[in-house]
């Protein structure tokens, strides 16, 4: 069982690292652009998506350097950014401004958030056993 919940732990770094990766990408490219973005899972006003993708992307990319770290409450800043992307996508089936296109955009959603739970559960494992070595 331990090594099945180290694999969630290494896939929740991992899909953290690259979420990181690919919102500092995004915030890069709105910023190079200068123009007002528009992403409709995000609540957050289009003249200020840059800087909030910028940031979003640094801050998960430094919970998943910090949660290779020994440190128990560095490692609870990736459950922290787990947390706020599935509330965020959570966000998404009650808020009245984001619309579904059709049941199966509806789905690909639901899809999307199961994953993001998963993820989810991956970084709580990676906190409970994140600092122990092999056999301890």
């Amino acid at each position: 069982m331990e090594i099945l919940s180290r694999l969630l732990g290494t896939i929740a770094l991992g899909v953290n690292a690259a979420l990181g990766l690919f919102l500092l990408g995004l915030g890069f490219l709105g910023w190079y652009a200068g123009g007002p973005m528009h992403i409709e899972l995000i609540p957050v006003e289009p003249e200020s998506m840059a800087t909030t993708l910028l940031l979003a992307g640094l801050f998960a990319l430094a919970s998943v350097v910090l949660a290779l770290k020994k440190s128990k409450a560095a490692r609870a800043l990736l459950v922290l950014w787990s947390l706020v992307v599935c509330l965020i996508l959570a966000g998404t089936f009650f808020r009245s401004a984001y619309h579904f296109q059709g049941e199966e955009h509806f789905w690909d959603a639901v899809i999307v958030f199961a994953g993001s739970l998963g993820v989810l559960v991956g970084s709580l494992l990676h906190l409970r056993l994140g600092g122990r070595s092999r056999g301890a």
